[in-house]
């Protein structure tokens, strides 16, 4: 299955693009002309030059590429960004560093990827619920966590 997605692109770095033909997001580039060093504990948004008009009917859904994580802790600061399909505006990305060190984000380096996903259209029915044989058992509920 195929998608056209229209899109922008305001920098002068490497364009939003697939780097294999089984990757499943787009990554994006840190877009700002200067570095950006996150310090320990510490967080910074990140331009990434990108709009894009994601068809009705599909989501966005914005990660830090897992070298960001594997390699130096810093993952985006509310773990997935929904980029609905009627937003316009530039994509940008939270990143919040939870290593021992500092890490320094360059001009142009891949950062994120966006992963476009089909969402059903639901419509809410509000009644009683089905028994399961898990209930309401949440956390742990399954395994070992008992403790909540």
């Amino acid at each position: 299955m195929s998608i056209k997605i229209k899109y922008r692109y305001e920098g002068s770095f490497e364009k939003p693009r697939k780097q294999t033909s089984g990757a499943a997001g787009i990554d994006l580039v840190n877009n700002d002309a200067h570095s950006c060093t996150v310090e320990p504990g510490n967080s910074a948004i990140i331009s990434t030059g990108v709009f894009m008009e994601i068809p009705e009917g599909y989501v966005g859904l914005l990660f830090a590429r897992s070298s960001l994580g594997f390699k130096y802790s810093c993952t985006l600061a509310n773990s997935v960004g929904v980029i609905d399909s009627d937003y316009r505006g530039e994509i940008k990305a939270k990143i919040i560093n939870h290593g021992k060190e500092a890490h320094t984000f360059v001009p142009g380096e891949r950062f994120a990827q966006l992963v476009i996903v089909p969402v059903p259209q639901i419509e809410l029915i509000e009644s009683e619920l089905s028994e399961t044989e898990r209930g309401e058992g949440g956390f742990g509920s399954t395994g070992k966590w008992k403790d909540f």
